[in-house]
């Protein structure tokens, strides 16, 4: 019966747009309670944002007073630091700590609690100084002689008077050469060149070389008034 073919269809067809009116009902719902949900979730971020950006700025603040309080205690350190480098004969180990903290010592050398750190450390480089000048006039190498030098400098040696400590130092050396050198009238003419230039021209030529690189470079010394006796 075509009739009633058409008649079930039409109820089906029917019960179809109930069921999907339905559905688009509850994904109302559903949207609505989602944004709702959104909604809280975005307001729990914001505040938990809030409250990150001020325990950050705490954070950052303790990390300040940290470094801060390891600044000072580097400090009240730095005197027992000077001494037992020199004890060990780390000399560049001390001009380095002292290096550290020489701008923040000479900031608060006036003031009571830092005075006697900054005496007692101007005790230890004194003592600093003098064994590195001795080190420079008895020492026969020359790198162990520049390296006396720089740290002589970095520890504010002035530079003029340590140029001329350091080329009589080094003058001395080529002196000693000369009156210990024995000339084998015999040997050939390429060695006897050779000896002089080991007595001589290369003891001269690393002289110039440190005074170049740790003093007549910065313009802190006059080369004119500088010369080997």
């Amino acid at each position: 019966f075509p009739g009633y073919e058409n008649y079930s269809k039409f109820i089906s067809a029917t019960d179809t747009i109930r069921k999907m009116k339905h559905n688009v009902d509850s994904m109302g719902e559903e949207m609505n309670t989602l944004l709702t949900s959104m909604e809280k979730i975005s307001g729990q971020s914001e505040k938990i944002t809030r409250n990150l950006g001020s325990r950050r700025e705490r954070v950052e603040d303790l990390n300040r007073l940290q470094r801060t309080l390891e600044r000072v205690r580097f400090l009240y350190e730095l005197p027992s630091r000077l001494r037992n480098c020199l004890r060990l004969k780390a000399y560049r180990q001390a001009v380095m700590y002292f290096t550290t903290a020489e701008e923040v010592l000479l900031q608060f050398k006036d003031q009571a609690s830092f005075a006697r750190i900054y005496d007692e450390c101007q005790v230890h480089l004194a003592v600093l100084a003098r064994e590195l000048k001795d080190k420079l006039n008895d020492t026969l190498e020359e790198n162990i002689a520049a390296e006396c030098v720089e740290l002589l400098l970095k520890i504010g040696e002035p530079g003029s008077s340590l140029c001329a400590s350091y080329i009589e130092a080094r003058a001395e050396l080529v002196r000693m050469n000369a009156r210990n050198l024995q000339i084998d009238g015999s040997k050939p003419y390429d060695e006897l060149v050779q000896i002089v230039q080991n007595a001589f021209m290369n003891p001269l030529l690393k002289i110039s070389d440190t005074c170049e690189r740790l003093f007549w470079r910065h313009g802190d010394v006059d080369i004119s008034e500088q010369t080997i006796g």
